[in-house]
C-alpha cells in the first residue's frame, strides 16, 4: 500500500472512531509525516507513544516501515501485536518482525523468535526460533542471550547443552545483565549441590564462591534477586549479620521472599539477645538500654516477638532513647561521672537536639573527658547547637591533642592545614598527622597521603592510603584509585568497586567516568545513576548528559531533565544551565523560556561560562527581557575571562557594535 493511501485510510478510521482526535492535529501530523525521513518518523512515533497517542504513533511507524526503516517495522509490529492504537493482528506483526529480522534488525530477530516460541501469529517452531535468537545474541542482544540460554538449558528446539547456555548467560552478565548474573549464580549453586555426594569439596567451595561473586555483583547493581540469593548463601555460611543486611535491602525494595527470610532470622536473633538485654536493662545496665534502643530501631521495629519469659510488643526507637536519657539523667544526679554526661550528649545528638547535646558534651569536657572535648570542638566548628567558634574549636582540638589523643591530633592537624581557627601551617599540620598515625588513626593516614600526593611524593602517598584502607577508611580507596588510575586502571576499578560496596557515591561516580572514557555507556550510565541517587551532584549532570545525548543507552530527555533539575536543586551551576536549555527548547519538559532565563542567570552568577554566554545573548537580543547591552557585555566579558571562545567572540562583536551605535 502506498504511504498516502495508508494515511488517508487511517485518518478516516481515526476521525470516525474517536472524538479525541482533532482535525487540526491530524492535518499537522500528516504534513510533518509527508516531509519527514523514515528515521524522523520513528522518532515522532516514539514521542507520540510517550504522549499516549498510540493511534497516531501507529501511522508514523507504518509509514516508516513501508519506506524500509527497520525500527519502523519492529515498532509497528509491536503495536499491532498488542493491539495498541490499531486492531490486534499477530499475523501481521509476525510479517513485520520477520521482514526486519531478515534485513539485520536485532530487535526484529528477537521479536520474531519470541512469536515462533509462543506460536503467536504463526505456528510454533522452536528450531527456527533458536536460529533467530542465536543471530540476535551474537549481535549483542541481552534479551536474546537470556532466552537462548534458557532454551539451551532446557533442551527446547535443540539438544540440551548446559555449557553453551552458560556461555550465553556469561556474555549477558558481562554486558551488565543482573538477570544473567543471578541465573549463573543459581546454576553454580545447583552444580555444587550435585557435587556433595561425591565429596568433591574443592569444587564445591569453588562453585559457591563463584555463585557468591555473581549474586554480589547483581546485588551491587540493585538486583533484588541478587540480594535475596546472596542473603540465602550467607545464611548457609553462618554469616547472619551480613545476610540480614541483604535481606533488609531486598525487603525494602519489595521482595516478599527476602521479607520472609528476614522475619525468620530476626525472630531467632531476638530469642538469643533480647531476653538478656531486657533483664540487664531492668537492672540498670546503661549499655544494655542503649543496645536495646538501637536493636529496636534497626532490627525489630514493626515486628512482634513472643517467648515463654518475655512478651515484646512493638518497640519504638524514640521511647528507648527517652528511657536511656531518663536513666542517664538520674545517674548524673547520683554520681556525675564524665561518661554519663558524654552519653547524654550522644543520645541528644541522636535525637538532633543539638543544644542539649552541646550542653552535656561541655559538662563532660570540663571534667577532662577527651571524647567529649573532641565532640564539643566539632559542634563549635560547625555552629551546631552552640555559637560557631572556629578559634574555640581549634583550642579544644589542641587540648585533646596535648593529651596525645589520636582524634584530637588529627583534627588539630586539619585546622592547621586549612587555617581554620588558627594560622595556616602546613609543616606543623603534617607533624600532628604523623603523631596521630602512630596510633593507627585512619583519618590521619588519609590526610598524610593527601599531603604527600600534593607534594608529588607518590610512593609515600600510596603507602599512607593503603594504611588508611587497612584501617577501614573508605575515602582512601577513592584517593588511591584516582592516583593509580593512569598506570593500572583495572586495579583502580577494583578499589572503586570495593568503595562502592560501602555505598560511597564518589566511587560510583568515578566508575562511571572510567567506563564513559572506555565508551562503555551502558555501564557508565548504571554507575552514574547509582551515584546520582546517592546525592552526587556531578553524577546527576553526567547521567543527565548520557540520557540526553547518548544513543547507545537510548535517549530519554524526560529522565535527563529530571536529573539536571536534581543537580540544579543542589545548587550546581552546570545542572542549572542544562536544565535551562531543556526549558528553553521544551525538550523533556514543558517549554518555559522565562523560567529558562532565570536558570541561565543563576548559573551565570555562579560562574558557569556557557550560561554567561546564553544570558548575555538574551540580554543583547532583548528577547523576552528588556535589551541591555551594557549588562550583556559584562556577562560576555566574564565568560571571556574564563577562556570561553564564544564569550570572547560575542564580547568583541558587541563592543564593536556599541562603538558604532
Amino acid at each position: 500500500m502506498c504511504n498516502s493511501c495508508f494515511i488517508s485510510n487511517f485518518l478516516i478510521y481515526l476521525m470516525a472512531s474517536s472524538t479525541l482526535y482533532d482535525k487540526e492535529f491530524i492535518n499537522k501530523l500528516i504534513n510533518v509525516m509527508n516531509n519527514s525521513t523514515p528515521k524522523k518518523l520513528v522518532e515522532i512515533g516514539l514521542k507520540l507513544v510517550r504522549e499516549e497517542r498510540p493511534s497516531e504513533a501507529v501511522m508514523c511507524f507504518k509509514d516508516a516501515a513501508d519506506m524500509g526503516n527497520l525500527d519502523g517495522m519492529v515498532n509497528f509490529g509491536t503495536m499491532i501485536a498488542k493491539g495498541e492504537g490499531i486492531k490486534k493482528n499477530e499475523k501481521i506483526a509476525v510479517h513485520y518482525f520477520k521482514q526486519a529480522a531478515l534485513q539485520g534488525s536485532v530487535s526484529g530477530m528477537k521479536n520474531y523468535a519470541l512469536m515462533l516460541v509462543e506460536g503467536r501469529g504463526t505456528e510454533i517452531n522452536e528450531i527456527e526460533a533458536i536460529n533467530y535468537y542465536r543471530k540476535a545474541a551474537d549481535l549483542g542482544s541481552i534479551e536474546a542471550m537470556l532466552d537462548l540460554g534458557s532454551m539451551l538449558e532446557e533442551g527446547r528446539g535443540i539438544s540440551k547443552n548446559e555449557d553453551e547456555a552458560i556461555y550465553y548467560y556469561q556474555k549477558a552478565a558481562d554486558l551488565g545483565s543482573t538477570d544473567a548474573m543471578v541465573i549463573l549464580g543459581l546454576l553454580l549453586i545447583e552444580k555444587s549441590q550435585k557435587e556433595i555426594p561425591h565429596q568433591n569439596s574443592e569444587n564445591f567451595e569453588d562453585d559457591r564462591k563463584k555463585a557468591a561473586f555473581y549474586f554480589q555483583k547483581a546485588a551491587d547493581l540493585g538486583s533484588v534477586d541478587g540480594m535475596t540469593n546472596l542473603g540465602v548463601l550467607l545464611m548457609e555460611e553462618q554469616k547472619r549479620d551480613e545476610a540480614i543486611k541483604y535481606f533488609k535491602m531486598a525487603a525494602e525494595l519489595g521482595s516478599s521472599d527476602a521479607q520472609t527470610n528476614l522475619d525468620l532470622i530476626l525472630h531467632e536473633k531476638s530469642n538469643e539477645t533480647l531476653n538478656f538485654l531486657k533483664e540487664s536493662a531492668e537492672k540498670g545496665n546503661i549499655d544494655s538500654i542503649i543496645k536495646l534502643s538501637l536493636i529496636s530501631h534497626h532490627f525489630i521495629e514493626n515486628y512482634q516477638y513472643k517467648n515463654s519469659e518475655i512478651e515484646l510488643e512493638k518497640i519504638n526507637f524514640e521511647k528507648n532513647l527517652d528511657l536511656a536519657i531518663e536513666f542517664y539523667q538520674n545517674e548524673a544526679q547520683n554520681n556525675g561521672q564524665p561518661n554519663i554526661y558524654r552519653n547524654l550528649g550522644f543520645l541528644y545528638k541522636e535525637k538532633e537536639e543539638f543544644e542539649q547535646a552541646a550542653k552535656y558534651f561541655e559538662i563532660a569536657a570540663n571534667r577532662e573527658d577527651i571524647i567529649s572535648i573532641n565532640n564539643l570542638a566539632i559542634m563549635k566548628e560547625k555552629g551546631q547547637g552552640i555559637t560557631k567558634d572556629e578559634t574555640g574549636a581549634a583550642k579544644l582540638f589542641k587540648k585533646a591533642a596535648d593529651k596525645n589523643d589520636a582524634q584530637g591530633l588529627n583534627n588539630y592537624g586539619v585546622m592547621l592545614r586549612d587555617g581554620i581557627g588558627v594560622d595556616k601551617n602546613i609543616h606543623e599540620a603534617k607533624l600532628y598527622f604523623k603523631k596521630s598515625s602512630k596510633q593507627d588513626d585512619p583519618d590521619a593516614f588519609l590526610n598524610l597521603g593527601m599531603m604527600y600526593e600534593e607534594d608529588e611524593r607518590y610512593e609515600k602517598a600510596i603507602k599512607c592510603y593503603k594504611k588508611a584502607i587497612d584501617h577501614g577508611n573508605v575515602e582512601a580507596l577513592i584517593k588511591l584509585s584516582l592516583l593509580i588510575e593512569e598506570e593500572d586502571e583495572e586495579e583502580s576499578i577494583q578499589l572503586l568497586t570495593e568503595a562502592s560496596k560501602k555505598g560511597n557515591s564518589s566511587a560510583f561516580f568515578h566508575l562511571g567516568a572510567i567506563y564513559e572514557n572506555r565508551e562503555d555507556f551502558q555501564k557508565a550510565a548504571q554507575f552514574y545513576k547509582e551515584s546520582a541517587n546517592l546525592g552526587h551532584v556531578d553524577a546527576m549532570v553526567n547521567y543527565g548528559n548520557l540520557l540526553d545525548e547518548c544513543e547507545e543507552i537510548g535517549e530519554n530527555p524526560i529522565e535527563a531533565a529530571k536529573y539536571y533539575k536534581m543537580a540544579a536543586d543542589f545548587g550546581d551551576s552546570l545542572g542549572m544551565y542544562n536544565y535551562g536549555l531543556m526549558l528553553w527548547s521544551g525538550r523533556g519538559v514543558t517549554k518555559n523560556e522565562m523560567q529558562s532565563i532565570s536558570y541561565f542567570k543563576t548559573a551565570a552568577d555562579l560562574g558557569e561560562p556557557k550560561a554567561m554566554v546564553n544570558y548575555g545573548s538574551i540580554l543583547a537580543e532583548g528577547k523576552l527581557v528588556q535589551r541591555n547591552n551594557e549588562e550583556a557585555l559584562k556577562y560576555f566579558e566574564k565568560a571571556m575571562n574564563l577562556d570561553d571562545d564564544d564569550g570572547k567572540r560575542l564580547y568583541n562583536q558587541l563592543l564593536e557594535k556599541m562603538k558604532h551605535s
